[in-house]
């Protein structure tokens, strides 16, 4: 793909690919004129006088002009052969040191990273997890990285109690007790390790018991479809499909007084895979912990980084669940299910466990009398000292650019995969980019590191940091990269992004082999276009990129400061148990390095794509960004979008016309913007690829909410976000779909005028990326 800059009376165009760059000045380009004085100046001795003032004069601008030569900070290298000035290396991605950074990735030091790793239990808010932070930072300051640092913010923390386990009971009708669900789950030799659901209160309930799939809108809706009350009922439900916290949530909705969550093993590799330690299926006993907080940060001080002297709301106003729930293994649901009484649960609500599947309330067995489900959970909110680690490789013609890549390092138990995988490749990507450092190379753009503790309570610790710094990182960052788990399966990269990344990450993964040894030769792009096509109906489709949802530290950047973010991963071909042992205590380093990543060969592979997708990033002149591929993605899912909604709000007198025009307006300046852009530095090639880059990043700050309208810091992008129904998943016009569904909910012409109001902030963000593409406030606005 080439792209094309023109200015009034030049023009320059390059290959954003390629980076060469060729400009054409006109022959009747205006040629600079020099006045030469009259002799009669520097005769007498006013003449002397005035030569040696002009000889000194020179001097010192021959000083001054050396100095900022010196620099290098704007230094262009021109070659003037034909006219036709290039970039100097200075400003270029060079493919000699990929090779290099390639060369150096060690297979056998990510093992004995993941190793490390993965030997104690570290839950944030624990010593172990600050020992991990501190092996972390002296490893950076070890590979001769700069500015290395652990930062320090007070968060609120759920843990479990050390002295009284959570409890769940099924009880007769005399009160007795049937059964007890164990209490230590899959970790009976390790109290730190006790099943719990973070920000579950402390407190018990009781009732009837009631099954109810997946806990999703839908399915409490069928329930009440066929008279199958929650009301004043113990939920239980299964793992997956939603994040567990909006299970609960919408459990407290419809009325229970307390839910329990196990994982079906169809879910979790019961239908293919033996169970661990013989391969990576789910043994009866493991139980997935996790966090119920539906937002990220630290809960104690929205908008605003927990840090002294900061304002913290009294709990008693912060949102979190009423209801105690609590996690359990399968083997423990189907005892409390067996029994189980009431209409049969639809074909699809059957799992694998050795039971009817019957939607509840009333138990059916004589024998054991059973008749109710008891809860009871003993979780303490604590105020804990949480730790990222920061570390930075200074640019050097861009040091005011940040590109940031980071993961989290804390973990329910010992955390192979989730964020075990993770942590080994940014470990071993910071060694060789020191390596790199010490062979010559520096970024162009600033290169920050991060590794996020707290990540496992809701993107706590990222959170917090940005908050803390979010001005300076609205101006600076130029995008934003995510390492969490990298590795569930060997079977094609999977990629959440911005549409902004999509051209860096064809570029760097073209440079990439791929990770298969069936198909030697072949790049990493190839395998995943090949493997993850957009449009399986095609044979020459563009690989998928998913839309970022929520889920990891990712969503502070693209959703709260409308910085181009992008998370990687390889994973397996059936995404529905791509890694059961998911949170619990048998995601182990055996587990990863016997059955997920033999050899730490998808590791490695993922480290070359990280360090040429950085590389991108940093060295690029031009960054490798197009707009179009924004406008493309947006027409592709406005398409759906419009045709699932736009009959429901035609009938509400609600048109999506003016949207309709503005993707349209878009579209064409997105086009217009690399085939005739238009700058003030028509003859300053970096001062001209500075206003190009600065656009380009500007379209994703254009889709943010506007300020004063947000009545949330956390999520402000109006065109992408987390589905408020399962917000790990991304969708189109995310706050216009809550008002949509809100207004169906409760039909009345207040909230559907809010739905107007949504969409006019949709219609206002993409004016505001027309503006900035064609540069209304310098040139006008001709066509809104």
């Amino acid at each position: 793909m080439t792209d094309y800059i023109r200015g009034k009376k030049a023009y320059t165009k390059w290959d954003v690919e390629t980076e060469n760059v060729d400009m054409d000045i006109p022959p009747d380009a205006q040629q600079p004129h020099v006045q030469i004085a009259s002799e009669g100046w520097f005769s007498g001795r006013k003449g002397k006088v005035l030569k040696v003032l002009f000889l000194v004069s020179l001097f010192f601008i021959g000083l001054i002009f050396g100095y900022f030569i010196r620099r290098g900070v704007h230094e262009v290298i021109l070659k003037k052969e034909n006219t036709c000035p290039q970039s100097s290396a200075l400003y270029s991605y060079q493919k000699q040191y990929v090779n290099l950074f390639q060369d150096n990735v060690d297979p056998v030091k990510i093992g004995n990273n993941l190793r490390y790793f993965t030997q104690e239990v570290h839950r944030a808010g624990s010593d172990e997890s600050l020992r991990i932070a501190e092996f972390i930072r002296d490893k950076w300051k070890e590979f001769g990285l700069n500015s290395v640092r652990i930062e320090k913010y007070n968060v609120l923390l759920s843990v479990p109690s050390m002295e009284v386990p959570n409890k769940v009971y099924l009880i007769d009708k005399n009160g007795k007790l049937v059964f007890s669900a164990s209490e230590s789950g899959d970790g009976a030799m390790f109290p730190e390790m006790r099943p719990y659901y973070a920000y579950s209160p402390k407190t018990e309930a009781q009732g009837k018991l009631v099954y109810a799939h997946y806990g999703r809108l839908e399915d409490f809706e069928y329930l009440k479809k066929v008279n199958v009350s929650v009301e004043n009922a113990v939920v239980i439900m299964r793992n997956g499909k939603t994040h567990r916290g909006s299970k609960i949530k919408l459990a407290e909705k419809f009325g229970a007084v307390a839910a329990l969550l196990y994982p079906d093993p169809i879910d979790h590799g019961g239908g293919s895979l033996k169970t661990y330690p013989e391969n990576i299926g789910l043994p009866g006993d493991g139980v997935v912990r996790g966090n119920l907080k539906t937002y990220p940060g630290d809960p104690n001080t929205p908008f605003l980084p927990s840090v002294d002297g900061v304002y913290r709301i009294p709990l008693s106003e912060i949102d979190l669940p009423r209801i105690p729930s609590q996690p359990i293994s399968y083997n423990d649901a189907q005892v409390l299910m067996k029994d189980l009484g009431g209409p049969e649960a639809p074909s699809d609500w059957k799992g694998m466990l050795n039971i009817s599947y019957n939607l509840g309330s009333e138990f059916l067995s004589s024998k054991t009398n059973a008749s109710f489900i008891k809860v009871e959970v003993f979780n303490e909110l604590q105020q804990k000292e949480v730790y990222n680690v920061i570390a930075t490789i200074p640019g050097q013609f861009e040091p005011g650019r940040y590109v940031i890549i980071g993961g989290h390092h804390d973990s329910w138990t010992n955390g192979s995969a989730d964020p075990g995988t993770g942590v080994a490749v940014l470990l071993e990507l910071s060694r060789v980019f020191g390596i790199l450092v010490k062979e010559g190379w520096k970024p162009g753009r600033s290169l920050i590191l991060a590794s996020w503790d707290a990540e496992e309570f809701g993107i706590t610790g990222s959170m917090e940091w940005i908050q803390d710094h979010s001005k300076e990182l609205f101006q600076r960052t130029i995008a934003y990269i995510n390492v969490d788990i990298v590795v569930t399966g060997n079977y094609s990269l999977q990629v959440l992004a911005s549409p902004l990344l999509r051209q860096a990450l064809k570029e760097a993964s073209t440079d990439v082999s791929c990770h298969d040894p069936n198909h030697p030769g072949m790049s990493l792009y190839d395998m995943w276009k090949l493997r993850r096509p957009q449009d399986k109906n095609s044979a020459n489709s563009i690989p998928l990129i998913d839309i970022p949802g929520s889920g990891s530290d990712f969503v502070g950047f693209i959703s709260g400061l409308g910085i181009p973010s992008a998370h990687l991963q390889f994973v397996g071909k059936d995404m529905i148990s791509d890694y059961p042992l998911y949170h619990t205590s048998y995601d182990t380093f055996d587990a990863v390095a016997n059955y997920t990543d033999v050899n730490f060969k998808m590791m490695t592979t993922m480290t070359h794509m990280l360090g040429a997708f950085l590389m991108k990033l940093t060295d690029s002149l031009h960054l490798p960004m197009v707009a179009s591929h924004y406008s493309d993605q947006l027409k592709r899912d406005f398409a759906e979008f419009s045709k699932n909604h736009e009959k429901l709000l035609q009938d509400h007198g609600i048109s999506l016309d003016n949207v309709t025009l503005a993707l349209k307006s878009f579209e064409e300046a997105c086009k217009e913007f690399h085939n005739n852009f238009r700058t003030i530095g028509d003859r300053d090639l970096y001062l001209e690829a500075h206003e190009y880059n600065d656009r380009l990043i500007a379209i994703e700050h254009s889709f943010l909410l506007p300020d004063g309208v947000s009545s949330t810091s956390y999520l402000r992008h109006v065109i992408y976000g987390p589905d408020f129904k399962n917000n790990y998943n991304g969708i189109i016009f995310p706050f216009l779909s809550k008002a949509m569904f809100d207004a169906q909910e409760n039909n009345t012409s207040e909230n559907w005028n809010l739905v107007n109001l949504q969409l006019s902030y949709v219609n206002y963000a993409l004016r505001s990326a027309i503006g900035v593409l064609e540069s209304h406030v310098l040139m006008g606005n001709s066509k809104l």
